[in-house]
């Protein structure tokens, strides 16, 4: 035990005298104050730094009480021993209730250096807890400090997943302020689609006491925007071995998400492409050259006719197989044109626009005469859309209307429905034709694909008019029945309404 100061308060010059001779012999004492007045015991009580001090409970000029009261007003931990001639035990009981450390009869003051080593033993360990909880509490605070600056959104939980803290970052990425996080308000806004996995990725951390864990989901905030984040975690046991509790943090991987979806749909459209590329070069072998080497053997033909009416004949052939050419590079060239434009917004007039369609495909179908048609169209909205991609569903979907009648049919029709409102328009085009297998539904929309080898076309029609809708964010559903017919329903926005970005 180190050197201490002793600090008594005793009226009772036979007492002192008690008091010295007790502690005479006693090595561990720095200075001896020996003090008859509350006045000259509290003069060198405040300027003792560490001092063991003694009072007698029992005076007339003073209370024991107070002076305990007044001692520990000013340090709560300072070694405090009542001496007396006589103390009952509830009395002094109460004594160490109201702070003294101990207290001995004068009887005993033979013990008197054993109290104060007791008494100052027990004041130095209530020192280094003192210390080593200020140390921590430092400790925390700087962690704290460096948690609140950190560039990660630091996370805190029990094991059933209630949050017991988080930093100001991880309120920024998330936009869930710290009072709504605290519990188990933060998991609600998990993206619906990745709280099952966080779930199950919990309870396994809790369950086999794993290491670090690692995830990725999404937040969805409160102003609509849906953040990325890749959480790592790590389990904070007990002595046992226990899972106790969770440390986590978070990362904005918003923009590398985005990159990385960017780049899944760059590389969906090259192989698109490159599938459309294949198809090309596969038609384009055979839709062109199969009219090519028609003309080809016309013109050879016409070469060795020397009679001039036979001559004559060969002629309109030779007409329909530049015709079937021309006709696929005019929609290959308008394939290109699709993909290449960016959108231009025009005001449509549905009447005229209709009108001027069947008008060009009754001169083109060889059916026109033979097909009834029935339009009906309100629209008291303006309207805007690209009417050139317009024109490419319209064309494309009424052409196969005409087209692909059914020879046995008497009264061919074709019907066309059209509603305009602020938001969209909802076009239905029905005819009573041929109609589609079921088993070729799925390929309709294909690029040169053909449901019906009766009739010639490239197998671009149906391909163009989903190209040209997708890019004004148009939507077209089909219902076909083999032998009935076929309706469809396009739904076109109102880009005056609702703008969407240029596409080039």
């Amino acid at each position: 035990m180190k050197k201490v100061n002793i600090l008594v308060l005793e009226e009772n010059p036979e007492d002192v005298a008690l008091i010295e001779t007790a502690l005479s012999d006693v090595d561990f004492i720095d200075e001896l104050y020996l003090t008859s007045t509350v006045d000259i015991f509290k003069s060198h009580f405040e300027r003792m730094r560490t001092a063991v001090v003694i009072v007698d409970y029992k005076s007339n000029s003073y209370n024991g009480f107070s002076i305990l009261s007044y001692c520990r007003s000013i340090s709560a931990n300072t070694p405090f021993i009542f001496i007396a001639d006589t103390l009952g035990e509830e009395l002094a009981v109460e004594l160490l209730k109201k702070g003294a450390t101990d207290y001995l009869l004068k009887a005993r003051l033979d013990r008197l250096h054993r109290v104060i080593q007791h008494a100052y033993s027990k004041y130095e360990s209530k020192e280094k807890q003192k210390l080593s909880e200020l140390a921590l509490q430092e400790s925390e605070r700087r962690l704290r400090n460096l948690m609140q600056i950190s560039p990660a959104g630091i996370f805190t939980s029990t094991v059933e997943g209630s949050c017991t803290y988080v930093n100001k970052r991880w309120s920024e990425i998330t936009g869930i302020p710290y009072e709504i996080a605290i519990g188990k308000e933060w998991f609600n806004d998990i993206h619906v689609e990745d709280k099952e996995s966080i779930f199950k990725l919990w309870q396994q951390g809790a369950d086999q006491k794993k290491g670090l864990f690692e995830a990725e989901c999404r937040y969805f905030r409160s102003d609509g925007k849906v953040v990325w984040v890749i959480v790592r975690g790590t389990p904070e046991l007990d002595h046992q071995g226990n899972v106790i509790s969770y440390i986590s943090n978070i990362t904005d991987i918003t923009a590398l998400k985005n990159a990385e979806i960017k780049l899944q749909e760059k590389n969906r459209h090259l192989e698109k492409v490159k599938g459309e590329l294949d198809q090309f070069v596969y038609s384009a072998s055979h839709d062109l050259r199969s009219p090519l080497t028609s003309a080809m053997g016309l013109l050879h033909l016409l070469k060795m006719e020397n009679n001039e009416e036979q001559q004559l004949s060969l002629i309109p052939l030779m007409e329909i197989s530049l015709e079937s050419m021309a006709h696929y590079i005019k929609e290959m060239a308008v394939h290109s044109k699709n993909s290449r434009l960016a959108i231009k917004l025009a005001s449509i007039d549905f009447e005229e626009t209709t009108q001027s369609l069947l008008d060009n495909l009754r001169k083109e179908a060889k059916n026109h005469s033979e097909v009834t048609t029935e339009i009906d169209i309100l629209q008291e909205e303006n309207f805007y859309t690209d009417k050139f991609r317009l024109n490419i569903i319209l064309k494309n979907i009424l052409s196969n209307a005409f087209k692909y009648q059914r020879k046995d049919n008497d009264a061919p029709l074709v019907k066309m429905n059209v509603r305009v409102d602020e938001e969209k328009s909802e076009i239905y085009i029905m005819d009573n034709g041929q109609g589609i297998e079921a088993k070729c539904m799925d390929r309709v929309f294909d690029m040169f694909y053909r449901a019906n080898e009766e009739n010639s076309g490239s197998g671009l029609g149906l391909y163009l008019a989903k190209e040209a809708a997708e890019k004004i964010g148009a939507k077209i559903h089909m219902k076909s029945t083999l032998g009935t017919g076929t309706t469809f329903s396009i739904s076109i926005p109102n880009l005056q309404k609702k703008p969407i970005l240029a596409i080039s």
